[in-house]
């Protein structure tokens, strides 16, 4: 997929959930704005890309935590750009695998 916004969006959940809130695989240009997920915890991520190439996350408000808020996989991810987030549960911005 090529130029996905995805801009405002909340997330409202009924019981804890581990899984990412966002996986994109294969992406270019994508952009995630002003996300509001609720509390949960243990989640791996909270936004998983892997082979994307010039995506932008940006206020993001993040009430749980996660190992990391972004997790970046493959050896063609370049480009992610993580910005003024809200992520206070969380200790790291993101994690290469």
């Amino acid at each position: 997929m090529t130029g996905l916004k995805l801009v405002n969006i909340t997330i409202h959940l009924d019981s804890n959930d581990r899984r990412p809130a966002f996986i994109c695989e294969d992406g270019k240009n994508i952009e995630i704005t002003g996300w509001k997920i609720p509390a949960t915890s243990g989640a791996p991520a909270v936004i998983r890309l892997e082979n994307v190439e010039n995506a932008r996350i940006t206020k993001i408000d993040v009430e749980g935590s996660a190992d990391v808020l972004v997790k970046v996989e493959g050896k063609n991810s370049k480009g992610i750009r993580i910005e003024n987030n809200k992520t206070p549960g969380i200790k790291k911005s993101v994690g290469k695998e």
